[in-house]
């Protein structure tokens, strides 16, 4: 296996003006490339898994950008709390204008935030539409992308 931390960190502080939301950033866009190749009935679960976290990882991105602390996102209410994170960085000034990223945020809203996807706790009769949640997702996720503090 090759080592490629370096590479991952020397990018992080070339590109960001704040290296802990360009990790953040890099870090959602590798969730949502990697759920970009999970496309075989069955995979939907670890697919919702990874576009919401790179969700999340965006929105935290964004926040930390704005100004938001470490310890602001890590507050128990707020950390894993897609809503709180979407409204947060609205307040902050983020502009999505995308009404369907509301309806997503709604839908996965619980799951995500008590890790239903990842251990297994849910009731997975309704996983609601994971492809449309995969779209507005990496485009929020791109979009958000745009709107980070570049040193370039």
């Amino acid at each position: 296996m090759i080592d490629t931390s370096h590479h991952f960190a020397s990018n992080v502080g070339q590109a960001y003006a704040n290296e802990l939301a360009g990790s953040y950033f890099l870090t959602a866009q590798m969730y949502v490339r990697a759920a970009s190749r999970l496309q075989v009935p069955g995979d939907e679960i670890p697919r919702l898994l990874l576009v919401l976290f790179a969700l999340e990882l965006a929105l935290k991105a964004y926040l930390v950008d704005a100004g938001a602390s470490k310890k602001t996102l890590k507050d128990f209410k707020v950390r894993h709390d897609l809503e709180k994170l979407h409204d947060m960085a609205a307040k902050a000034g983020l502009n999505l204008g995308n009404p369907e990223l509301v309806t997503v945020i709604a839908d996965y809203r619980d799951d995500h935030k008590d890790h239903s996807f990842r251990y297994g706790a849910r009731d997975y009769v309704d996983l609601k539409d994971p492809d449309r949640a995969f779209r507005i997702i990496s485009a929020t996720v791109n979009e958000i992308g745009k709107a980070l503090k570049r040193k370039l």
